[in-house]
């Protein structure tokens, strides 16, 4: 559970960074509000796909949205 944790931390993180609500990030990232609500709520992991789009949506790297401590446990 600890990963879907993490990716769920660093989604609302760069949200807040940037000022993007959820809703617009679904848009964005062209996900649908269950897959999206879904990594949000640590549900599930997220396939690499659904994290790539989120980056798109956010307008980051990979490697940006995995540089966190977060990710070092």
């Amino acid at each position: 559970m600890a990963e879907e944790n993490a990716i769920s931390k660093r989604i609302l993180e760069f949200c807040t960074r940037f000022d993007i609500s959820i809703p617009d990030l679904q848009k964005r990232a062209g996900l649908s509000y269950s897959t999206l609500r879904a990594t949000l709520a640590g549900a599930s992991i997220p396939k690499l796909m659904t994290i790539l789009k989120i980056c798109d949506g956010l307008q980051i790297t990979l490697d940006e949205f995995f540089d966190s401590q977060l990710f070092e446990s």
